[in-house]
């Protein structure tokens, strides 16, 4: 087994430039309001009733009276005096005899077993008044007709005064519904009520329940099907930085839903955006300064009734994530590794060891490369995974907050929010996939699908600790901090089988066995205050400031990335070969086993400063051309606002990422020496004679002799880097 290590680091160092692109951060300019409205409303109101001949024997309630065997009886309709329209389950009783039936869906009724006499109906229906007919006559055993009306009952209630209705709380249903009717721009919100009803976690599962918003692999969010890349994330409106290696996305699954109090995306570019949110824009609100007291506790376990509790669930020897979001699966990269390719170690960048045999008594390591076998034995030397019932996952989260008045003022007040969150999810996915290996242009050969048994287990840890305190001086002064720590640590086992008949003599087939720790985290420490003064300069016109400071780390951390291949051939007698390498197959770095251990940090800090100029001006109101009034002008106050500020947005990032790759041994014998007779180059009567003869001398020469021995130690490391089984299923 060789190894070699590959380290690649890049530093980016600078001030990325504000929303200087073409219209970003512009002046908006004045909005001239222009209405129109034309209103028209119909009301009409059809009853159609159809009546025929009453059946024999109507499909109703028939109750005889206590104790009478036979007798007359009474019949009839219940009708709606105002509609002429049947009113069905009616109630109809008698206030002389014992007896009440209930009207069918055609308000008819009827009441058998009646003696010969005078009788009183009482006919009742909920929201209708009561109705009463006297002086029914019963005789002998004939049917007694009676129609009965009833009024609608109308119940007269206080006079109730709809004014201006102020929705106080973003976080609801309402609130968002606000939100995007005040929009400029195509907007869509949702609250943390919402997001509660729904089961979402986080903000990546929150984003599902958004109409034109989608999240991919769990984390990266894309609007209207542009590219993540398009798509920028705030957080109370300053960037959010990001930690993958490979994107500038955020990774959504980040934020805990229990921290979060509105999400918002905008779904069009907008002149006071930056230039990078061409595609869209998403917004979280965090739990700010609350209006009173209020503290919760929740608790939740999830139980699959698939994988909880039962085997499959795929993990790794030494798997374990702490309760802090600390993976203990993946290790730092050891110290003889961290050397490699130095000054302390002999060997240069990419470093290698290359030898023709496996390191035995008979073929030892030259002393220049025992520093590098002792490192390659310090790793760990679990590469494979295994199977284990799967625990149930569970979740904690609590918030309080208050807001105390100060006695600077009746309307100023201090206010604190704290939340925190934790959840321990694991999760089980088994799939099929397939995987298209396309051949080259103008290639004879056929491109190939080869498809695959895929089984993945994953544990993950996440919390997220949130702190609120702002000041408040009535509705126009704010300032707020608010620090966030946001922590995930994933632990993730996997294994590709590729499709196979087991059975199919010296036949391989492949499996890909992967561990992958991951641990995240993002801090954020924000300042922020508005100010309003809406008569600054006038009745007509005010000024709005707001402004912001913000420092921002994102790291993601993956100890010791693992990969592992190996191949299964069936050998005959139910005996199976693992192999890390087809019979006569040389591996590749892109075909090896590999191990990774990979950095990123990303350091961000922001501020900002925007001033807005709200106005009322006179506009043409179209409306008052149409309205028929003459005396209507068509001149009427329209807001508007001009909106100019700046802003400045800088980053480092430092990436670092160090990988090895384990070279594994051919499975084929060396190459024969040069100088082979061939039989092509003796011709005549007597060539395969002199052919035969220059071939067993070149066998006896001292090369071939040479080569026959490193056949034969071909074979034994063959051996030793292979075992067999007498199940086609073993890893």
């Amino acid at each position: 087994m060789f190894l070699k290590k590959f380290r690649n680091s890049k530093l980016q160092d600078g001030a990325l430039p504000p929303p200087g692109v073409p219209g970003a951060g512009c002046p908006k300019g004045v909005r001239i309001g222009i209405q129109a409205v034309v209103l028209l409303a119909v009301s009409a109101t059809f009853t159609l009733v159809m009546r025929g001949a009453a059946p024999t024997e109507p499909d109703i309630a028939v109750q005889p009276a206590p104790g009478t065997p036979g007798g007359g009886g009474i019949r009839g309709v219940v009708q709606d005096v105002e509609f002429n329209a049947p009113v069905p389950l009616a109630k109809v009783k008698t206030a002389e005899a014992d007896l009440e039936v209930e009207s069918d869906g055609r308000g008819n009724f009827r009441m058998i077993g009646l003696e010969p006499g005078v009788y009183t109906l009482i006919v009742t229906k909920e929201g209708y008044a009561r109705g009463i007919v006297s002086q029914v006559i019963v005789s002998g055993s004939g049917l007694t007709d009676v129609n009965v009306e009833l009024k609608p009952e109308l119940t007269e209630m206080d006079e109730l005064v709809v004014e201006d209705i102020q929705i106080a709380e973003p976080k609801s249903e309402e609130g968002m519904l606000e939100l995007r009717e005040t929009s400029l721009s195509f907007q869509d919100s949702i609250g943390k009520d919402f997001m509660s009803k729904a089961g979402a976690s986080d903000a990546a599962g929150a984003l599902k329940l958004v109409v034109g918003a989608t999240v991919s692999d769990g984390k990266y969010a894309s609007v209207r099907g542009m590219s993540d890349r398009y798509v920028g994330t705030t957080m109370n409106g300053v960037r959010v930085p990001s930690s993958d290696p490979r994107r500038r996305a955020v990774h959504m699954d980040l934020f805990p839903s229990g921290t979060i109090e509105s999400i918002s995306v905008s779904k069009t570019f907008t002149p006071d955006l930056p230039g990078d949110y061409t595609g869209g824009g998403i917004d979280m609100r965090t739990v700010g300064v609350p209006d009173d007291f209020f503290f919760n506790v929740s608790m939740s376990q999830e139980h699959n009734d698939t994988y909880t509790g039962k085997p499959g669930w795929r993990t790794y020897d030494g798997a374990k994530v702490d309760r802090f979001a600390n993976s203990r699966g993946g290790e730092d990269l050891p110290d003889g590794a961290k050397q490699l390719g130095t000054e302390e170690q002999p060997f240069e960048t990419p470093s290698q060891s290359e030898h023709q045999h496996i390191a035995s008594e008979e073929f030892p390591h030259s002393g220049d490369y025992v520093a590098a076998d002792k490192m390659v034995k310090s790793f760990n030397p679990v590469l494979g995974t295994k199977t284990r019932r799967m625990p149930a996952s569970s979740s904690f989260g609590f918030s309080v907050g208050d807001r105390v008045p100060l006695p600077f003022g009746e309307d100023t007040a201090l206010g604190y929010t704290l939340a925190y969150t934790w959840s321990n999810k694991f999760k089980q996915t088994d799939s099929d996939e397939t995987k298209q290996i396309w051949a080259p242009k103008g290639s004879e050969s056929d491109s190939e699908a080869i498809d695959y048994k895929n089984s993945v287990g994953q544990q993950e840890i996440k919390w997220s600790l949130l702190g609120s305190v702002g000041i408040e001086a009535g509705e126009n002064h704010d300032f707020t901090i608010t620090a966030m720590r946001n922590r995930v640590a994933t632990d993730q086992a996997g294994l590709d089988i590729e499709e196979h008949d087991p059975y199919a003599l010296d036949t391989f087939w492949s499996q890909q066995q992967s561990i992958h720790c991951t641990e995240r985290q993002l801090d954020v420490l924000q300042l922020r205050t508005s100010h309003k003064w809406p008569t600054l300069f006038g009745e007509r016109m005010g000024l709005e400031l707001d402004a912001y400071m913000s420092h921002n780390e994102a790291s993601q951390y993956e100890p010791d990335v693992r990969f592992f291949k190996n191949y299964v051939g069936f050998r005959g007698d139910g005996e199976w070969s693992y192999q890390t390498l087809p019979d006569g197959v040389s591996g590749a770095d892109s075909d090896a086993t590999t191990r990774i251990w990979r950095d990123t940090f990303e350091d961000n800090s922001q501020y900002g400063l925007n001033l807005r100029l709200p106005f009322k001006a006179k506009a043409y109101d179209l409306s008052a051309l149409f309205d028929g009034d003459l005396e209507r002008s068509p001149l009427a106050l329209a807001d508007g606002a001009i909106k100019f500020g700046l802003s400045r947005d800088y980053t480092k990032r430092r990436y670092e990422q160090t990988s090895f790759f384990y070279t594994m041994l051919p499975q084929g014998d060396p190459a024969k020496p040069a100088g082979e007779p061939q039989r092509a180059d003796y011709p005549g009567r007597r060539g395969y004679a002199n052919w035969l003869a220059a071939h067993n001398a070149w066998q006896e020469s001292d090369a071939y002799r040479e080569y026959l021995g490193m056949v034969d130690v071909a074979a034994g490391d063959r051996e030793k880097g292979s075992y067999t089984s007498n199940s086609p299923d073993d890893l």
